[in-house]
């Protein structure tokens, strides 16, 4: 093998990851993502973009909300969501456990403000709910542009369901839990309208 061949060979190998971390969060209920929340809103992400801060790459996000269920947020408005992780050209970053918000995804957000004005997720993924639209559904709309405040207006919030994409493998739970997740919008509405105030 030719001193070249062996150069390159190590340069690959020094890209390889060496070791793969997992991820483990602590399980926080609605209630307690409710409390922790500056304001809980559904909304449509309509435009992402990934930048550098130092060695790490973030993505600002911007949701335009459709509905606000707590906190003294307007309909309409465009807030900036900061998440870590994303990509920048040809580089991406991914955090495990940190919110994913696909670009045009209809969501329920559990988002506190940080001192530079932006919003963070309540609990990473935990407090990012997605909405879905069922599958009997899907060819329907499917090719008509509906998103966000359309996919609203055409299907009953007790069609839609809620998902928190790849929550489940990363939270630790303390047991069984006592109730079980909202499954459909109008479930997960109800729950957070009736969740207290304050902290716990």
């Amino acid at each position: 093998m030719s001193l070249r061949c062996v150069f390159v060979v190590l340069c690959w190998a020094c890209l390889l990851p060496r070791q793969a971390l997992a991820t483990t969060a602590r399980y926080v209920d609605l209630p307690n993502l409710v409390a922790r929340a500056d304001t809980v809103v559904l909304g449509e992400v309509v435009a992402r973009e990934g930048f550098w801060q130092g060695p790490k790459i973030y993505t600002l996000s911007q949701l335009r909300v459709h509905q606000v269920w707590r906190g003294p947020v307007v309909d309409g408005a465009v807030l900036d969501v900061l998440t870590r992780g994303g990509a920048v050209g040809d580089l991406a970053q991914e955090v495990g456990g940190e919110a994913r918000l696909p670009l045009h995804a209809l969501m329920v957000l559990h988002l506190r403000r940080t001192s530079t004005g932006e919003y963070v997720p309540v609990a990473m993924a935990q407090g990012a709910w997605q909405v879905q639209q069922p599958q009997k559904e899907t060819a329907r709309t499917a090719g008509d542009g509906a998103q966000g405040a359309a996919l609203l207006a055409t299907l009953r919030e007790e069609a839609l369901a809620v998902v928190r994409p790849g929550v489940d493998r990363l939270v630790q739970s303390p047991g069984p839990l006592a109730t079980p997740l909202p499954a459909t919008l109008a479930e997960l509405r109800q729950a957070v309208r009736e969740a207290p105030n304050g902290p716990r």
